[in-house]
């Protein structure tokens, strides 16, 4: 594959055979003047996250004469004759910098001036573009991309070379929509550097739509002008929909709870915690770690440094890498408790391996702190934890169903609840973990509280409600087949991509070809959206 060209692992044959029979599909439509633009920056042109943003698209444009347009980093001729079966135009990112050269002195000047009065992670997240606040968003860009599980210091080839890079994209974005009104921005990550395109969208008075082959949600901004993650706008609904669950949430979450650690739900990568590893008893982890028996022990659950490092909102350390750090170095001084690290079981498909979790514990361990092994079943975790310690992670609210209390520092799903000790700041995070012996067990309310929240967040109800529509159910069950087939690989690159992208597409031709794709829950989320908005 040409490293020049976007990426688009699929079977030339089918992909060509579809376009001829798909343009047919779609007759023009008059212009309004005004473009919706379609962000694919973030994604692999992976035909289930693709079709359902283009079909959402078409719905607009049916309804408003807005012109839509893919974006993607890189040209790549199939690709364009891809989309423009659809009706639908393309441009590259690399094709507007490279026409854009007065962008170019700007991104220098700007990049390079920030590299020479500024020399740490915290400043960089205050790095602006066209007076738009994107630094935590270039940050969090720089880890997942790069070697880097932190950023200690921007004076390096690789901060420098993100920051012209995603200041260039910008300058030249933002030159083609002033020629292209937008009416409409489609979207679906909100981190990273599509996180900044969605403040440049949302600056140009385009209207912001999420939309993937999963589910849609609304795009919203906090009082610091900063994207309301998924997380936050998760842990708004939970807490309108808790009182209102119906009897027997408790017994159904135990069950969920059960194939949990079976492996038998959530995404094919996290049952990598659970699948073919060893649950071992109290007494086995006390004989394995030689443990204290004497002593409360405390699993710090730790995160992937290079994952959306701000997935949990902002907090109180500079990202993933120096919350964990910070807190192996106040564990060793805590001597009353056992403290084992527990490694995420997806950090190696996130580019973690030049400054790992390993060589950080190796420079903190201490004699009472214990590193469990990916060998070992996050089940495991129930049989010894006296309480948990993660910014955010699912753990803390697994584990919450059996009385075990987590400390946490972000807002995830499971924040405000009761279930979880919350300090907001340093000094209290601090004071917290050296009193951490004297946190109690939780109470059976709170329990009851957790397994109700545990319900609500592994049952998709709007995925129950979504499965009548054929497509829909079509698409996603050959996404989830791709991506529990491939697992960690799904994320490290493409393989096995085109053996899906093909099945799919061809599976989708079929389907077009005796429905009207046109009443599909993709198309009906558009006339949704733009009927509330």
């Amino acid at each position: 594959m040409n490293k020049n060209l976007e990426s688009f692992p699929i079977s030339e044959e089918v992909v060509k055979k579809f376009i001829e029979y798909n343009k047919s599909q779609w007759p023009e439509i008059e212009p309004s003047g005004k473009y919706i633009i379609i962000n694919l920056s973030m994604v692999r042109m992976q035909v289930a996250w693709v079709i359902p943003k283009l079909l959402y698209a078409k719905a607009l444009q049916e309804k408003t004469g807005a012109t839509p347009i893919a974006l993607t980093w890189r040209p790549n001729p199939l690709l364009t004759q891809f989309f423009e079966s659809f009706g639908i135009k393309h441009i590259a990112i690399d094709d507007l910098c490279k026409k854009d050269k007065r962008g170019l002195i700007y991104s220098i000047i700007k990049s390079g001036i920030f590299i020479l009065f500024h020399n740490n992670g915290e400043s960089l997240k205050k790095f602006k573009v066209l007076n738009l606040n994107v630094g935590n968003n270039i940050y969090e860009d720089i880890l997942r991309t790069s070697s880097l599980s932190t950023i200690h210091t921007c004076k390096n080839k690789i901060v420098l070379k993100k920051l012209l890079h995603i200041t260039w994209a910008m300058y030249a974005i933002n030159s083609y929509i002033k020629n292209h009104p937008l009416e409409y921005a489609i979207v679906d990550d909100f981190a990273y550097h599509e996180a900044a395109f969605i403040k440049l969208f949302k600056a140009n008075d385009a209207k912001l739509l999420s939309c993937n082959n999963q589910d849609h949600v609304d795009v919203s901004f906090d009082e610091k002008g900063e994207i309301v993650k998924r997380m936050i706008i998760a842990n708004n609904k939970y807490h309108k929909e808790l009182d209102k669950l119906p009897d027997g949430v408790v017994e159904k979450a135990d069950n969920l709870l059960s194939d949990r650690f079976s492996g038998k739900n959530g995404r094919g990568i996290d049952k990598g915690a659970f699948v073919g590893k060893a649950v071992l008893s109290r007494e086995d982890l006390i004989f394995r770690f030689g443990l204290d028996e004497n002593k409360k022990t405390v699993i710090i659950m730790a995160h992937t440094f290079t994952d959306a490092v701000f997935n949990y909102g902002t907090y109180y350390f500079r990202d993933y890498y120096d919350w964990l750090e910070q807190t192996l170095k106040i564990a060793r001084t805590v001597e009353n408790v056992n403290w084992i690290l527990k490694p995420h079981p997806t950090r190696h498909a996130y580019n973690e391996e030049a400054d790992s979790i390993e060589s950080m514990y190796k420079r903190y361990k201490s004699p009472n702190l214990f590193y469990m092994d990916d060998d070992i079943s996050a089940e495991s975790v129930k049989n010894i934890a006296d309480v948990l310690v993660t910014i955010g992670g699912n753990a803390g609210a697994e584990f919450a169903c059996f009385g075990i209390p987590a400390v946490i520092i972000g807002k995830p799903w499971y924040a405000g609840f009761g279930i979880t000790l919350e300090p907001s700041t340093y000094g209290e995070y601090e004071q917290c973990l050296q009193d951490i012996a004297n946190i109690q067990p939780l109470n059976e309310e709170q329990i009851q509280i957790a397994k109700k929240l545990f319900y609500i967040r592994n049952v998709d109800q709007k995925r129950d409600y979504y499965k009548d529509d054929k497509l829909y159910s079509l698409i996603n069950a050959e996404y989830f087949k791709m991506i529990n087939a491939d697992a960690v690989g799904y994320f490290l690159d493409n393989k096995g991509t085109e053996e899906y992208n093909s099945t799919i597409l061809q599976k989708y031709e079929e389907f077009i070809k005796i429905n009207d794709v046109k009443t599909s829950i993709y198309s009906n989320w558009a006339r949704e959206d733009t009927t509330n908005n």
